[in-house]
């Protein structure tokens, strides 16, 4: 019997992978012969591998159960010699014997393995990359069938912070039920997104204030872990404009305390954007707004990519500090 898991959601794959794996492991606690076999590198030499397993004999009547890690990065040639191994062992219509493949990516229509897709007898399931409505679908079962609740609100925060990163989503929703069995918006924003938020502001403030090798390292450290640079970009025109806003009641002569009340800002914003303000002239801050406002209608008229548009903004914008 062969199973085959492809797609782009790897997560996915493998969480289905080890349902099936376990599911035959405790049908047969005793009498399995197991291994697993990885593609990723020297995919030749793990064909032969896999061909010993399956030739090698016992004393004792056994089944067998290969997974295959990574099938479709192996090269043409071992994608062809896997092909022919299957056929030879008779593994797609074998009961004894079971074949896992997994394998993250798009399966072209020329590829050896595309077989196994055309193939009725053929287990397969692809999995595609979770986005918008179906990410937000799989969030809410996911928080059911750990047996917890969500908020709509709370459902929506949590994916702007962490996007489409099942294994994170997964890490999280188990430690905010840990916490509660009822997720609340409340609880995202403290024990995930604070510290996210945290860094984010740090970035974009380091952008404003024309710190340019703490800028450029924070900002490639946001793209390093997955994040979005359109996001990174958005935060930047957000706290300019806030930026821009306290510096205007500033020069109307109103204090901390008057500034919170008018604009509903947290006291905390409001306090480290007056202190941050003390470094950067007013009329470097408007020039870099005016950079940001046209790099801004550029980025949504496909001009330029929002990655291109920070590193110019870091890199060209005309404020200076008043170091």
């Amino acid at each position: 019997m062969v199973f085959f898991l492809y797609g782009g959601e790897d997560f996915l794959i493998r969480r289905k992978a080890k349902e099936i794996i376990g599911k035959y492991r405790e049908k047969y606690q005793s009498g399995l012969s197991f291994d697993i076999f990885d593609f990723a590198n020297n995919s030749e030499k793990t064909v032969w591998e896999l061909k010993n397993f399956l030739q090698a004999c016992s004393m004792f009547p056994e089944k067998k159960m290969a997974v295959l890690k990574n099938v479709l990065e192996a090269d043409a040639t071992a994608k062809k010699q896997l092909s022919g191994l299957l056929k030879e062992f008779k593994l797609v219509e074998e009961k004894n014997s079971f074949a896992v493949l997994t394998g993250g990516g798009e399966l072209k229509k020329t590829d050896p393995l595309m077989e196994l897709v055309r193939d009725q007898r053929v287990k397969k399931q692809k999995f595609e990359q979770l986005r918008g409505t179906k990410l937000k679908d799989w969030l809410f079962e996911e928080v059911e069938s750990k047996g917890g609740e969500i908020e709509s609100s709370a459902a929506n925060i949590l994916l702007l912070a962490i996007k489409d990163d099942l294994w994170r989503l997964s890490n999280e929703l188990d430690k905010l039920l840990s916490y509660a069995p009822k997720i609340t918006f409340r609880a995202v924003q403290e024990l995930v997104v604070s510290g996210w938020e945290s860094n984010i502001f740090e970035t974009a403030e380091a952008i404003i204030g024309g710190e340019k090798k703490k800028a450029w390292e924070l900002f490639y450290r946001h793209l390093n872990q997955g994040e979005d640079a359109g996001y990174v970009f958005s935060m930047v025109v957000r706290q300019a404009r806030i930026f821009l806003l306290i510096a205007g009641l500033l020069k109307e002569k109103m204090n901390e305390t008057l500034i919170i009340r008018k604009t509903g800002l947290h006291a905390f914003v409001v306090k480290k954007a007056i202190w941050q303000l003390k470094k950067i002239k007013r009329n470097s801050l408007e020039e870099l707004y005016g950079l940001l406002a046209r790099l801004e209608i550029e980025i949504k008229s496909g001009q330029i990519e929002s990655e291109t548009a920070i590193d110019l903004v870091i890199a060209e914008a005309g404020f200076r500090s008043n170091g």
